[in-house]
C-alpha cells in the first residue's frame, strides 16, 4: 500500500516542475517532540497536568497581537521566547479565536481524543475564524502539478497511481506514539 501522505523531501523534489508547494495553515505538527500524550497545560503556570483522553501540541509558534483561531480548544498556555508561561484559559472558555498576548511566542493547547474535539483532527492556525482541516506541512494541489513532473502521469484525486509513485519510498517506522 503507497501512504496518501506527501513527504516534504518530495515536495521539495518535485518544486522544480511543478506549481509551488503551498504551506499547510495547520501549526500543530504531529511530530514535534514536545507533544504530551495524556496530559494537558495547567492554565495557571503552564506545567502539564497527567489527563486521561487528553493529548496537548508541542511549543506551536505565534506572534504577540495576532488572532488565532483552534479547530476544537480545551486547555490553553502562552509562553514567551524562553518558553516561560505568560496566560492561560480553561476548558470553559469555548472561544474558538483567541488573540496572542502581548509577548507571547508559543502557544500549547490540548484536545480531547475523544468526540466532539477528536486529537486527530486537531488544528491551530493564524486566522480570525477556523477552516477545514488540512494536514501539517508542505503539500502540492493536484490540480496544480503539471504532467511531466510525474513523467506523463498525473496526481489522481485523493491517490497517487503506483505507476507515477517511483519517487516514493515506503516508510520502515510503523510506530504511531498516538495510536
Amino acid at each position: 500500500m503507497v501512504d496518501q501522505t506527501q513527504s516534504p523531501d518530495v515536495v521539495t523534489a518535485l518544486q522544480s516542475t511543478t506549481a509551488s508547494a503551498r504551506e499547510s495553515v495547520n501549526l500543530v505538527n504531529p511530530s514535534d517532540p514536545d507533544i504530551a500524550v495524556g496530559f494537558r497545560p495547567n492554565n495557571t503556570n503552564g506545567t502539564l497536568l497527567a489527563a486521561a483522553g487528553y493529548n496537548t501540541t508541542g511549543f506551536v509558534p505565534v506572534v504577540a497581537g495576532n488572532p488565532y483561531s483552534f479547530s476544537s480548544k480545551d486547555y490553553l498556555a502562552w509562553y514567551d521566547t524562553s518558553k516561560t508561561f505568560i496566560s492561560g484559559t480553561t476548558n470553559s472558555n469555548a472561544a474558538l479565536t483567541v488573540t496572542a498576548p502581548a509577548g507571547a511566542a508559543f502557544a500549547r493547547a490540548s484536545a480531547k481524543t475523544s468526540a466532539p474535539d477528536y486529537w486527530a483532527g486537531f488544528q491551530i492556525e493564524a486566522a480570525a475564524a477556523p477552516t477545514k482541516f488540512e494536514p501539517f506541512g508542505k503539500f502540492l494541489l493536484t490540480s496544480e502539478v503539471k504532467k511531466e513532473s510525474l513523467n506523463g502521469d498525473t496526481l489522481e484525486t485523493s491517490s497517487i497511481p503506483l505507476r507515477a509513485a517511483k519517487y516514493l519510498s515506503p516508510s520502515k517506522n510503523f510506530y504511531n506514539k498516538f495510536a
